[in-house]
């Protein structure tokens, strides 16, 4: 079901193949390939009633408007329909398009619940195939490693017991393919400037150490993301489409590839190259070795 700008597909329907809805868009010339693309696992009449904030337009929700919410904080690239359309018809390579449903808890009116709209996960798609649903708590690491990120947050050392919430700005990753014994692997390279935004303790006040702990604490989100597209039996980090784009002959050689990619060897180290420039407030500038360095 589609809207003005956006376009909604309901699980079900993935999971039957998404060409045949690009076949019925193709043949009416007046149906644009621009709108946003999501699915959702609820009622899609009940996703598209959804209002907007303080009595606005519906068109103002993350369906219709997903930039705004995604400058501010970061998880899963929105993606348009032509976008997608290219994606399924590239060898290897897994498509990943987020999932709306519909909060009824988090905010409320006059004392009364207000249902809002929210990304609780992603479905993913490997050429035409439906792959996966990945809840959004699974999903931490895409973060990290999925184009188009612009700002992301993180509590260092970890969610239980935070000593810091560190901002990232527009994470850079890549992979460095190499054949040991016959076998393939991947380095990951993350590159992105962060700085400090609230502190709760004192525990980490080291420059270094910060940098150190927080470069871990994305480490970690990565490697789980690849631990869940191996349970999940996904190619959530596209590993396959690497392959076949920069290595080619062996991306024939060892058809279907993805069978030998989604292995636990398969990452073989993950480098974070972090640089915290600075903290956000006076508060935090307790910081030592380093803050305000650029």
């Amino acid at each position: 079901m589609g809207a003005r700008d956006s376009s909604l597909i309901s699980e079900s329907v993935l999971k039957e193949g998404i060409r045949g809805i690009y076949d019925s868009f193709s043949r009416y010339h007046e149906f644009r390939l621009t709108p946003w693309v999501y699915a959702t696992r609820e009622s899609v009449k009940d996703i598209f009633s959804v209002p907007g904030f303080f009595e606005r337009s519906p068109l103002s929700t993350i369906l219709h408007e997903p930039k705004g919410i995604h400058s501010q904080t970061s998880y899963v690239t929105s993606i348009r329909l032509q976008q997608l359309i290219r994606q399924i018809n590239e060898p290897g390579y897994t498509s990943c398009i987020p999932t709306l449903a519909i909060n009824k808890i988090q905010w409320s009116e006059k004392n009364k619940p207000e249902p809002k709209l929210m990304i609780d996960g992603a479905i993913f798609l490997k050429s035409d195939a439906f792959r996966s649903y990945i809840p959004l708590k699974e999903l931490s690491g895409l973060r990290w490693v999925q184009p188009g990120m612009i700002r992301v947050s993180i509590p260092v050392p970890d969610r239980k017991e935070p000593s810091v919430q560190i901002v990232v700005d527009n994470p850079k990753a890549s992979l460095k393919y190499m054949n040991r014994g016959g076998r393939p692997q991947y380095d990951v390279k993350m590159k992105a400037t962060g700085y400090a935004v609230s502190r709760t303790n004192n525990s980490l006040l080291n420059f270094r150490q910060l940098t150190s702990e927080t470069e871990k604490a994305i480490e970690v989100e990565i490697r789980n993301l690849f631990r869940t597209g191996i349970d999940k039996k996904t190619d959530i980090l596209n590993l396959e489409y690497n392959l076949f784009r920069y290595h080619y002959g062996e991306w024939k050689a060892m058809s279907p590839a993805e069978d030998g990619l989604l292995t636990d060897d398969a990452i073989h180290d993950i480098h974070i190259n972090l640089n915290i420039t600075h903290t956000s407030s006076e508060k935090n500038k307790s910081v030592q070795g380093g803050i305000g360095r650029h």
